[in-house]
């Protein structure tokens, strides 16, 4: 009963949007249904190239996070005492005990051309110019949607590193495995499933991200939420259920291909 009434709660909300995404709206109400109108809209070439962008964005922060939560999670399995461990994962959740509006402009102010970095860059190099190119770019979104989401890369693999049996360690520290060869050899294969799940949310997480694109971003980059309240603004109401709908499939097909991917690279290694 609990499960039915998941998926009755799940599957309304996406039949709604699924159908209205074809009605042709009067003002803010539907008149008609069966129009392929709003996905042709959505589909401009304009539009196109920034869900692109956006898509893109995402993956890049994913795949950044998940290069990255692969080392910090080995760290903190084998090479930090379980005291240590808890205060660096508790340091990694900091963050979000303040407003996501504090950490994008706090980001704005370390990476503009007065910022720390630059002061930093201009204290090592005194004769170069500061680097702009970190403030309003796709480089400067890029580095703050990674800081922000890669805890949520490193706690799923975390969580599957710390389910390896201590014997297994025990054993190959015992045969005289190196830290870099247990790393590549034990603990990256059997993290696969945490880093998966790790850039899974990252990814979605980076997709809907809207803070961080417009504080960081400004004028040159784009979110779903921009799209969106353009298109509400504009009176194209049946044009946001269809950009959801473009995205929801996107999106399915994206965490398909890389689950896919997964199945595969473990069935070649059964056989």
């Amino acid at each position: 009963m609990p499960a039915l009434l998941l998926l009755i709660a799940g599957c309304l909300p996406l039949t709604y949007v699924l159908v209205e995404s074809f009605a042709i709206w009067d003002a803010h109400y539907p008149i008609a249904w069966g129009s392929l109108q709003a996905y042709k809209d959505i589909l401009e070439l304009h539009r196109v190239v920034a869900l692109l962008r956006i898509v893109q964005r995402a993956l890049m922060v994913a795949t950044v996070d998940t290069i990255i939560a692969a080392p910090m999670s080995y760290l903190l399995v084998r090479m930090l005492s379980p005291h240590k461990r808890r205060l660096l994962m508790f340091s990694l959740m900091l963050p979000f005990f303040t407003s996501e509006v504090i950490r994008a402009f706090s980001w704005r102010m370390i990476l503009g051309t007065n910022g720390i970095v630059n002061h930093i860059k201009a204290w090592i190099l005194p004769q170069t110019d500061p680097m702009e190119w970190l403030l309003f770019s796709e480089v400067g979104v890029i580095i703050v949607l990674v800081t922000g989401t890669l805890t949520f890369a490193i706690f799923p693999t975390v969580l599957v590193l710390s389910r390896v049996p201590n014997a297994l360690w025990t054993v190959s520290s015992e045969m005289g495995a190196t830290r870099r060869t247990e790393f590549f050899r034990i603990a990256l294969p059997l993290s696969k499933l945490g880093l998966a799940t790790g850039w899974i949310i990252t990814f979605m997480f980076a997709l809907n991200a809207s803070v961080e694109v417009i504080v960081i971003g400004g004028t040159t980059q784009v979110s779903v939420i921009q799209m969106i309240a353009s298109l509400e603004s504009a009176g194209k109401l049946a044009d946001v259920f269809a950009l959801t709908m473009i995205l929801l499939v996107l999106v399915s097909l994206i965490i398909s291909a890389v689950l896919l991917a997964i199945r595969i690279r473990r069935a070649s290694r059964m056989i």
